[in-house]
């Protein structure tokens, strides 16, 4: 009767429990890493990424969990209780090792950002004499990041979430569902195909094919008749940087992603080697809402030996850019577009200069620069300052800085015997 008498009076004076809304979602199992791990990072302590005073979880007591004990209010920058992640940086480490993933505590130019967006608990701790008996549900959504330290480049960019709850009440059950919820959103991290390229990305990164000297009477294709391609001045893209992105596309493939631009409403030209044997590929492009638009698109000319293919879209495209007519210097400023380690890092400009304006290359000329271009750069534009195109992105050199290689756009023009008026 003393006990029944508590309990209502806790009630009068704390009120109901109001829990807040979790959600559920799914685990998934990961293949491991079987391919050579070459890329290495070091790993950040976990950020609260929740905008502060937002409620992150509704703790309960009582037998029946019925009595409201308390709110923890996010808080960003403080540890307060179950916001504080001291352990989770641990669960990430363990979790990555599991699949063949090594991290590192050594300066190695590249940092795992984890920051929580989203969070929602609620948990029960049913017997006031021990309250390490604990019981609930936990959602939790992570960003995750990879930063280069030197410039704070964002090189991978993606957000993963998870469930867990227990149903009764156990020892140590809020270290338990903290790290279950932890690992399970590493496995989804390791399950990200663009992850899972960039650490192997020496691994499997599709190189273009070897080329060798060659005649200039056999660079184009018989089958390829001359195609002319109009421009409307309206339509092209111009000296404005933040508007280049109109012009830029992720390519998407069955087994690989690129980088395109367009340079007509009906026209894009990418790598041979990012479209490979597909005749079809997918023209995609991110809204500044998250949302994306994506098009049909044909592969209607390629040449390997140029390593360089036109796309046509079904569809229209709004904006494109102008080629250029004059040749590279070097010493000149240039800007380079694409999709760096696939989709999440659509649109990534970065600058550099051209460091050597015609390279030769087993019989190929190339325009070389210091520009960064990584996996997924492939088939992106180098841009001039007044915003027309000088080439295409094609090699990066993994053994040295500055030493990135574009083809000229003449050329690539030349080899797919095109015309762009």
């Amino acid at each position: 009767m003393k006990t029944l008498l508590l309990i209502v009076l806790a009630n009068f004076l704390f009120g109901c429990a109001q829990k807040i809304a979790v959600i559920r979602v799914d685990d998934v199992s990961p293949k491991k890493i079987e391919s050579k791990q070459n890329f290495f990072f070091e790993i950040d302590d976990v950020a609260m990424g929740v905008p502060k005073g937002t409620v992150v979880e509704v703790r309960n007591g009582g037998i029946f969990c019925e009595l409201h004990v308390l709110s923890f209010i996010s808080d960003p920058g403080k540890d307060e209780g179950q916001t504080s992640m001291s352990e989770s940086k641990r669960y990430i480490k363990d979790e990555l090792e599991k699949y063949q993933i090594k991290t590192t505590a050594l300066n190695v130019g590249y940092t795992l950002k984890p920051s929580i967006t989203r969070q929602s608990i609620n948990s029960c701790t049913p017997f006031s004499w021990d309250i390490n008996k604990y019981q609930g549900e936990f959602f939790i959504s992570i960003r995750w990041q990879i930063v280069r330290d030197d410039d704070g480049f964002v090189l991978f960019n993606y957000e993963t979430e998870a469930f867990e709850e227990l149903l009764k009440p156990v020892d140590d059950g809020a270290r338990i569902l903290l790290e279950s919820v932890f690992k399970e959103n590493v496995r989804k991290l390791v399950a990200n195909e663009d992850f899972r390229l960039l650490i192997t990305l020496d691994a499997t990164e599709k190189a273009p094919p070897q080329t060798h000297a060659t005649s200039t009477k056999n660079i184009v294709d018989e089958k390829y008749n001359s195609l002319r391609i109009d421009q409307k001045n309206s339509d092209i893209l111009s000296n404005e940087k933040s508007s280049w992105k109109e012009g830029v596309f992720t390519i998407m493939t069955d087994d690989a992603s690129g980088s395109s631009f367009a340079i007509s409403e009906k026209f894009v030209l990418t790598n041979h080697h990012v479209v490979g044997n597909n005749e079809s590929v997918t023209v995609k492009m991110s809204q500044e809402d998250g949302s994306f638009k994506a098009w049909n698109g044909r592969v209607i000319r390629k040449n390997a030996e140029r390593d360089i293919a036109l796309i046509e879209i079904d569809g229209s495209l709004k904006k494109y850019f102008s080629l250029s007519n004059s040749k590279p210097k070097q010493g000149d400023d240039i800007y380079v577009l694409g999709s760096p380690f696939g989709h999440a890092n659509e649109s990534t400009l970065t600058k550099g200069i051209i460091s050597h304006s015609n390279r030769k290359i087993q019989g190929l000329s190339y325009i070389q620069s210091d520009a960064n271009i990584y996996t997924g750069n492939s088939g992106g534009p180098m841009i001039d300052i007044k915003g027309h195109i000088l080439g295409i992105s094609v090699l990066s050199h993994k053994g040295a800085e500055g030493l990135n290689l574009f083809i000229p756009i003449d050329s690539a023009l030349e080899y797919l015997n095109l015309e762009v008026k």
